[in-house]
């Protein structure tokens, strides 16, 4: 689910009750709950839905290798709601976003940059998938930015890349293969809020930190399983939740914080690689007490897309 940014109106993400293989969104009115539009497209349930920061886009993920964007510029009142035949029906996509080899698990609009540098910025998309890639889009022509799949953790002993044989490979290795590039499959991203820079968590634990150009930045081991939700303070202060149980905070070491300039630089500033430093986690809840602290040390932090129902 996801609410527009005037808070007036609710977008669901839900698989249809008629046909197992196709989905549909649905637009509600925040305050009478009534149906506005309904938006076709996807051939399987959605994953992961999103409204732009300018509330005049939708966006989603899907379980058929696809993201989609509809323009909802115009929504009638439920007042003008009399009858099923008067919520509006958008058969039409205005942007299907392929070329991804498995569910695109996650897409998180750019944030509004207006308080910050007294414009917007341009609209942007980013998706993640399952297929352990992260692309960034033109939310306006629909046109990819960049794409890059993520690093492996680390290359297996005798691994040669490219240059083995998949036909003489044992099958217990080619299955072996197949589980460990399903595992960096990306389940979770955020947007820094100044838009610099994007933190994703993956399904075998990883985190990374990538700019606005496509360049990962840092990756570190977080937790011992998927991680289910990230998200960025201003201040580079990255929070992480997993299937492990654990809550952690994550920041530079002393006097490696803060963002400025132009991205590359804002992240190697809040997450450094060139000189081997790791994010320290500053925090971890274990406890009631520290959950509660937690929580107050969140009360700035915002996400970057909201999962489907």
């Amino acid at each position: 689910v996801s609410i527009s940014p005037d808070r007036r109106h609710l977008l669901v993400g839900a698989e249809s009750p008629v046909a197992k293989d196709s989905s549909k969104l649905h637009i509600y009115d925040l305050e009478s709950g009534q149906p506005l539009c309904t938006l076709h497209g996807p051939k399987r349930a959605t994953t992961s839905v999103g409204w732009s920061p300018d509330g005049l886009n939708v966006a989603c993920g899907s379980y058929d290798h696809r993201a989609y964007v509809w323009k909802v510029d115009w929504l009638p009142k439920p007042e003008d709601i009399k009858s099923r035949e008067d919520v509006r029906n958008l058969q039409q996509e205005r942007h299907r976003l392929d070329g991804f080899d498995d569910d695109v698990s996650c897409v998180a609009w750019r944030p509004d940059l207006t308080e910050l540098n007294g414009t917007a910025g341009p609209l942007l998309l980013a998706t993640a998938s399952a297929d352990g890639s992260v692309a960034l889009w033109d939310g306006a022509n629909g046109r990819k930015k960049w794409k890059f799949h993520v690093p492996p953790r680390e290359e297996p002993e005798g691994a040669n890349g490219s240059d083995s044989d998949s036909d003489d490979e044992d099958p217990a290795e080619q299955r072996k293969r197949a589980f460990e590039q399903r595992r960096r499959s990306v389940h979770t991203m955020a947007w820094s809020l100044d838009g610099t820079q994007l933190v994703t968590g993956h399904l075998n634990g990883m985190m990374h930190v990538v700019t606005m150009e496509g360049q990962v930045l840092h990756a570190w081991q977080a937790h011992k399983e998927l991680v289910r939700c990230v998200c960025v303070s201003m201040e580079g202060l990255v929070a992480s939740c997993s299937h492990d149980s654990s809550i952690c905070v994550w920041r530079a070491k002393e006097g490696r914080g803060g963002h400025g300039g132009d991205s590359t630089a804002a992240a190697k500033a809040a997450f450094p690689v060139d000189d081997g430093m790791q994010a320290q986690p500053v925090s971890e809840a274990g406890g009631q007490e520290e959950l509660i602290v937690l929580a107050e040390e969140l009360a700035e932090l915002g996400t970057g897309t909201q999962a489907a129902a």
